[in-house]
C-alpha cells in the first residue's frame, strides 16, 4: 500500500468515517476515494488532493508528498516556487489569483489570508 493509502486508512479510522463520508466531505466522487484508499491510482489529480487536505484539515504539502511529489522544506524560495508553478499547472484558475495577491501590500496579503481563514471556519461550522 501506498503512504497516501494508508494514511486515508489511518484518517477515516480515527474519525470513524467509511469511504462514503471521505467523499462526502472532500466532495470528490466515491469511486476515486475507493481507487485512492485501494491503492489503484498512480498520480492523484492536485484538485483531489486539495480537497482532501481540506477535508481532513491536514496541509496540502503532507498529502502531496503521501501522493508521491516532491515537496521541499516549506520556507526556501526554491520549495515555495516549485509548489506555486504545480499549483498553477494542475490549477489554472489558481494563476490570476497568485498575480492579484502578489500585487497587493503586505498588509492586504495579510488581510486576504485572514479572509480565507474565516470562510474556512465558516464552511466547517455548517
Amino acid at each position: 500500500m501506498s503512504a497516501l493509502s494508508n494514511f486515508l486508512r489511518e484518517q477515516m479510522r480515527r474519525r470513524g468515517w467509511e469511504q462514503k463520508d471521505l467523499s462526502a466531505e472532500a466532495e470528490i466522487p466515491k469511486a476515486t476515494v475507493s481507487r485512492l484508499v485501494n491503492d489503484h491510482v498512480q498520480e492523484p489529480e492536485l484538485t483531489t488532493l486539495l480537497k482532501l487536505s481540506q477535508a481532513l484539515e491536514v496541509p496540502l504539502g503532507q498529502i502531496m508528498e503521501l501522493a508521491g511529489f516532491p515537496v521541499q522544506a516549506a520556507g526556501s524560495p526554491e520549495a515555495r516556487q516549485t509548489r506555486l508553478i504545480a499549483l498553477s499547472e494542475n490549477l489554472p484558475w489558481l494563476t490570476p489569483v497568485i498575480e492579484e495577491i502578489a500585487a497587493l501590500s503586505p498588509d492586504e496579503r495579510e488581510s486576504v489570508l485572514t479572509y480565507l481563514e474565516a470562510l474556512r471556519n465558516r464552511r466547517r461550522t455548517k
